[in-house]
């Protein structure tokens, strides 16, 4: 009897423990299962953008001065470079992140103008000088219909061209931070073909160059994130192709800094999708996007605010707090001249805030 019940008791507690053990593998079962899920979303996301770039692009309307398809979408950067550019800046593209709007160069800092050959037709005063006067005031409408209505000879057209692409930049950031999408799309495709054109016929003006790397960042990253990845070669070509021209030009090395700050920062499922499309992906390190805006700032002490939050951002990407929360004092120290600084200033002082 003893026996039996010692029996039956030894019997339960193995059945106990067995439940207890089979709910537990189910709570873990649970729990893989909702990680494989996850897991499973991201690589179907993952998958869905290999395909986006291998997939055929969809036919495009004959171009014309607006750029469009016949959808109102973009005909390709790609085709828009392929059609106005010379093919100099040829090798793999590799992948650059889409940017948000607060990553863009929507009013970069006005240093073009004091180095770029003019060459200003004859007579008067120079168009040039009253565009880049009308620019710095932000009345890029009238930029724009000074620099359309201006009669040059052929060796001014690249000067009146990166202008008139920069002036219809900004226009193009205005629209959008207005929500006329397609009216943002429409000038910044003129932006574009303008800007390419520009470089095409004066390849040694560092001014073109820079714009054209601005302008084909932003028209790519309208076009979505396969026109980003496929074009991000050309944006560091011209970026570096304006630093050889013009060393002593802080803002083209505070844009090839961002360039590589983003490559840097690129997360761990689009490095995925590049590997899969290219044989050598993209990489870049904070270091190298630090050196670059280091050298920017030493060019021209304050010459720009985000330059100033991305050297604290790459210190922090470093595990430099301490340079970090210096570099972010040193931003807001510095006075708001237009929406593209108000904007830096309070990314900065949001990201003091955590430190």
């Amino acid at each position: 009897m003893r026996r039996g019940a010692l029996t039956a008791a030894g019997t339960a507690a193995v059945a106990g423990y067995m439940l207890y053990r089979l709910h537990v593998n189910e709570h873990a079962l649970r729990e893989l299962r909702e990680r494989l899920d996850e897991v499973a979303g991201q690589a179907r996301k993952a998958l869905q953008l290999i395909d986006a770039l291998h997939g055929a692009a969809a036919p495009h309307a004959q171009l014309g001065p607006s750029m469009l398809s016949s959808s109102g979408s973009f005909a390709s950067v790609g085709d828009v470079i392929e059609s106005v550019a010379p093919p100099v800046l040829g090798a793999a593209p590799p992948v650059l992140a889409a940017k948000s709007a607060a990553e863009q160069p929507a009013a970069a800092p006005r240093t073009e103008a004091a180095r770029a050959p003019t060459g200003a037709p004859q007579g008067g005063a120079s168009p040039w000088a009253q565009a880049d006067r009308l620019f710095d005031a932000s009345r890029h409408a009238e930029t724009i219909e000074l620099l359309g209505g201006v009669t040059q000879r052929p060796t001014d057209d690249c000067d009146r061209l990166w202008r008139l692409a920069r002036a219809l930049h900004a226009e193009a950031t205005a629209l959008g931070a207005r929500g006329a999408k397609e009216a943002q799309v429409q000038t910044i495709a003129r932006a574009l073909a303008l800007s390419l054109e520009a470089v095409r016929l004066d390849d040694r003006n560092f001014a073109a160059h820079k714009w054209a790397g601005i302008v084909i960042s932003e028209a790519s990253s309208l076009e979505g994130t396969k026109a980003a990845i496929e074009r991000s070669v050309d944006v560091r070509a011209h970026f570096e192709r304006a630093v050889e021209l013009c060393p002593d030009d802080p803002t083209s090395r505070h844009l090839l800094g961002l360039w590589h700050f983003e490559i840097a920062s690129i997360g761990w499922l689009q490095k995925k999708a590049a590997s899969a499309l290219f044989a050598e992906p993209p990489s870049s390190t904070h270091d190298v996007a630090l050196e670059l805006l280091l050298a920017a700032e030493a060019l021209r002490p304050g010459f720009y605010k985000k330059n100033r939050l991305l050297i604290a951002k790459a210190q922090l990407k470093l595990g430099e707090r301490a340079e970090a929360r210096r570099w972010l004092g040193l931003a807001l120290e510095m006075p708001s001249a237009n929406a593209d600084d108000e904007a830096a200033h309070a990314e900065a002082l949001a990201l003091a805030r955590t430190l």
